[in-house]
């Protein structure tokens, strides 16, 4: 890890400790830091592989491990404009250098390209939320989400670098591999082959309309230059990416859910 990936985890880890919300008149925070540290350690013993080829799983013993760290930082410039940064470190390996499994086994694997921790820019965005009514409903603070009161009925504009599973396909019992399912084909749907790079972000803009009991989302996002490569064409005149989705919300007795249908 450089020394200025430390400075920033070590800025990120002072501001944690002694954040405070500037917002206290209208319990509205400014600004929020948060932060995130993950590995995974996973091991395979030996079997026989009688077919064994170049992109195989290994059939002798491996031991491998992957680390993610993240800060959340996001700055409220006024009251609908919000800016969100999230440096990422990430490093390890996985089995067979990640080859010969369908649906591989550490989710968190998507976001190393070498061993070595190195530093990089996950986000890097600016939020818009409009009101379209009057009634709000409370926030807690959390990751890139600031506490305070938003509009029930409201509109949202993201433009930046973010991942695209950041809003659509998400779900409370599958959707991140820090603190659910680790797999590859549990953590999302393993159908959708969304834009990503090879960390699993990408550049575009997501647009979000939410009322009382439905939200319609639609993306217009930079593919790569190859499936899942480190380099995004920028032609996005010819090439992009575009997903939507609808999400009904409904509730039965006290407990909430909801339906989604999006396509890409």
């Amino acid at each position: 890890m450089t020394k200025f990936g430390l400075l920033i985890l070590a800025i990120a880890g002072a501001l944690c400790a002694f954040a405070q919300d500037d917002g206290e008149n209208d319990n509205t925070a400014r600004w929020s830091v948060h932060f995130q540290a993950t590995s995974i350690g996973q091991e395979h013993g030996p079997f026989a592989s009688l077919y064994e080829g170049v992109n195989s799983l290994p059939p002798h013993s491996e031991y491998r491990v992957s680390l993610t760290t993240t800060a959340y930082l996001v700055y409220r410039l006024n009251s609908w404009t919000e800016i969100v940064v999230n440096p990422e470190v990430a490093g390890g390996r996985g089995f067979g250098e990640v080859t010969g499994i369908a649906g591989f086994t550490n989710g968190e694997i998507t976001r190393v390209s070498q061993a070595t921790p190195t530093l990089y820019l996950a986000r890097a965005y600016i939020r818009n939320t409009w009101a379209l009514g009057s009634e709000t409903q409370v926030v807690e603070s959390g990751p890139n989400q600031l506490q305070g009161r938003i509009p029930v009925c409201r509109f949202t504009l993201l433009t930046g670098k973010f991942a695209i599973t950041d809003y659509f396909d998400n779900n409370s019992y599958s959707h991140d591999p820090r603190r659910q399912f680790i797999n590859w084909s549990l953590m999302y749907n393993g159908a959708w082959d969304y834009p990503a790079d090879t960390r699993g972000y990408t550049i575009g803009s997501m647009q979000e309309l939410t009322m009382h009991t439905w939200s319609l989302r639609t993306a217009i996002m930079l593919e790569p230059t190859e499936a899942n490569g480190p380099t995004l064409d920028t032609r996005i005149a010819k090439n992009r990416g575009e997903a939507v989705e609808w999400e009904q919300r409904y509730s039965r007795s006290v407990t909430p859910a909801r339906c989604g249908f999006w396509g890409s």
